[in-house]
């Protein structure tokens, strides 16, 4: 599905888990997944180098109430909203065995994510992990040490849309492997930070949540309402093209 040049995948939590397993079945090659809401589809629409890298993925799912509220204003409505980390999660506890590489959040929450893992999920290996305070010359050594201990599962939270430009700028030197640009999953994991209170994701409000706990957000969040202005501008210009040609 295209949502203003963005390719969103149409699915639910069970196909995209059933799609990940799929790729993760598959040892001989590097794919990733993003986690696209709102204000990362508002920032491609402002970047073509961020749309292309988003555009380059093995699965884009839905996360964001903004993301399944544009495709309903553009009258091609997703089945549900897909949270990253929800969804990461639940791919750990889905019972299979593989391992997982952490990259991303502060060395005391990576390194608290990874024991947690392990006593959550002992199905699951934790091939190694490293926190998200390196620079580019680091890179290569992070690569390495990915390349050397093959994990099957690289969960990235190093925010949007820094995860995005690392994975698509390595994809060529992972040599196997899925990657997931996961954002915050890695605080939640370990504990340093909590999603939104079920009150607030059943009415639609973790944006609300998550402005009212880092009011520094605000600016950010104007993304949300600006794309789906775009969106609803986008939805008025195709009506109107269509009722000119009938």
């Amino acid at each position: 599905m295209d949502i203003l040049g963005i390719k969103i995948d149409n699915t639910d939590m069970e196909k995209a888990l059933e799609k990940a397993c799929d790729a993760l079945s598959d040892r001989a090659s590097f794919r990733y997944i993003f986690t696209p809401n709102a204000e990362i589809c508002m920032a491609a629409i402002k970047d073509n180098s961020l749309m292309e890298v988003l555009n380059s993925s093995f699965m884009n799912i839905p996360d964001g109430d903004g993301v399944v509220l544009a495709s309903k204003i553009l009258k091609t409505p997703l089945k549900e909203k897909v949270p990253g980390c929800v969804f990461v999660q639940n791919l750990l506890g889905m019972g299979k065995s593989f391992s997982v590489y952490l990259l991303g959040a502060s060395h005391d929450s990576v390194s608290t994510a990874a024991k947690k893992i392990q006593s959550l999920y002992p199905h699951i290996t934790v091939a190694g992990y490293h926190d998200g305070f390196f620079n580019v010359d680091q890179e290569k050594e992070i690569i390495d040490n990915i390349n050397t201990e093959k994990p099957d599962l690289i969960i990235v939270g190093l925010g949007a849309p820094k995860q995005e430009f690392f994975i698509y700028k390595h994809r060529h030197n992972i040599h196997s492997g899925l990657a997931i640009g996961a954002g915050g999953t890695i605080d939640i994991i370990s504990g340093f930070s909590k999603r939104a209170p079920e009150f607030f994701c059943k009415h639609k409000l973790e944006w609300f949540y998550r402005l009212l706990k880092q009011p520094a957000r605000f600016k950010r969040m104007l993304n949300i309402p600006l794309f789906l202005i775009k969106c609803r501008q986008h939805a008025r210009k195709a009506f109107k093209k269509k009722n000119r040609r009938t």
